[in-house]
């Protein structure tokens, strides 16, 4: 399997860049207020995601909006890997 945190870590430092924000992703960033990203963005956030896990999430698309943080997305994706 993938590593789930690198690659989130690396597709929400891609989609801050892309907005401006130049700063590196970490698991304690929450969403909005450190990184600029608005709805749209969290869905580009995670079609990124799903094309480089080769998986679709929509059995946890509600987690992941109503997350704060980008280290609880790592966890609930990570979940929804293991019970896959």
């Amino acid at each position: 399997m993938k590593d789930v945190k690198e690659i989130v870590l690396k597709q929400h430092t891609n989609l801050m860049n892309s907005r401006g924000v130049n700063k590196q992703s970490s698991e304690d960033m929450t969403f909005g207020r450190d990184d600029a990203i608005d709805s749209l963005g969290i869905v580009e956030f995670i079609l990124g995601v799903e094309e480089e896990l080769g998986i679709e999430l929509d059995g946890c698309l509600q987690k992941i909006r109503l997350s704060k943080t980008v280290g609880e997305v790592i966890q609930i994706i990570e979940e929804f890997c293991k019970n896959s």
